[in-house]
């Protein structure tokens, strides 16, 4: 009911280019020097920014932040369906990608539907391919399916369009226990000998 307002909105993987601050982490890298990201903020502009490194709940300032159960789901979608940004993505991958994380970002209702609720998508760039895809991905993750990484923070500025992006994951404690654990193993097997 009442009015509805389309905004026409570009989809897809974003590559921006680290030039300075502060951050220690590694980006996921994408050509040329570029780190990869989603938009996680539509309706604010794409510029060059000074962004703070937040944890996805905390992303998206236009919102005061999605929230927990929020980030949750876009961590399942990434972790799911695009679990490397610099894994080669077809423009319909990456543009639904993008949609999927829209509509849990904004959507009110409570359901995850590309063309119902709160917010609603159309004449996407490839248009019903992405739309489907979309909301493949969507049933997934509503359906509490998908997997969870850590891999994922979000980039604020106040006034510019927020992103998620992806780090590249540190060796991790239990991976470096592992394998420290080897030459006791080989050791205690040449002693029995």
């Amino acid at each position: 009911t009442g009015s509805q307002n389309w905004t026409t909105l570009g989809a897809g993987l974003l590559a921006y280019q680290q030039t300075g601050g502060d951050y220690t982490g590694t980006l996921q890298p994408g050509p040329a020097g570029y780190f990869l990201s989603f938009c996680i903020e539509p309706q604010e502009s794409a510029a060059s920014a000074i962004f703070d490194v937040v944890g996805l709940p905390s992303s998206a300032t236009n919102l005061g932040g999605i929230g927990a159960t929020r980030a949750a789901q876009v961590n399942r979608l990434l972790s799911t369906f695009a679990p490397d940004f610099s894994a080669p993505m077809t423009t319909v991958q990456a543009a639904a990608i993008q949609v999927a994380i829209w509509e849990i970002v904004r959507e009110n209702s409570g359901n995850l539907n590309v063309t119902a609720g709160t917010t609603q998508f159309r004449n996407a760039s490839e248009g019903a391919q992405v739309l489907t895809l979309a909301q493949s991905y969507l049933n997934t993750v509503a359906a509490g399916g998908g997997t969870t990484s850590s891999n994922f923070i979000g980039l604020n500025a106040v006034g510019k369009q927020d992103l998620v992006a992806q780090v590249v994951p540190e060796p991790s404690t239990w991976t470096m226990i592992g394998l420290s654990a080897l030459p006791l193993i080989a050791f205690a097997r040449r002693k029995r000998s």
